[in-house]
């Protein structure tokens, strides 16, 4: 504007959004980092791989957002579920349409 301020848009809150959610899932297995350090005991596969998962989300997630050039866009990619029913109306499959990366779940 007319006094230097930069207008960044929704973008940014959007993105940080995405961060604190990967905050958030990686917290739930953070005593599992904690007790590998305090312990030597070995952290589990299936959580490795997990936090691996969000992490990998989380960049994927951050750079779709950042690949929209409108607002309209941004607000397709939102919304978009990651998976859709088949024209057999029963079987889901994934979404060919643009849609943010789903976060990853904890294999037991």
């Amino acid at each position: 504007d007319s006094e230097g301020n930069e207008f960044t848009g929704i973008r940014p809150d959007i993105v940080q959004e995405q961060k604190d959610t990967a905050a958030s899932l990686l917290a739930q297995t953070d005593w599992y980092v904690t007790r590998k350090s305090e312990t030597d005991t070995a952290i589990p596969a299936n959580v490795t791989t997990y936090r691996t998962a969000v992490r990998t989300a989380c960049a994927a997630r951050e750079a779709e957002i950042a690949a929209v050039t409108t607002t309209e866009a941004l607000e397709a990619l939102m919304k978009a579920p990651d998976k859709i029913l088949d024209t057999d109306g029963e079987t889901l499959i994934d979404n060919p349409a643009a849609h943010l990366t789903p976060w990853p779940e904890l294999a037991e």
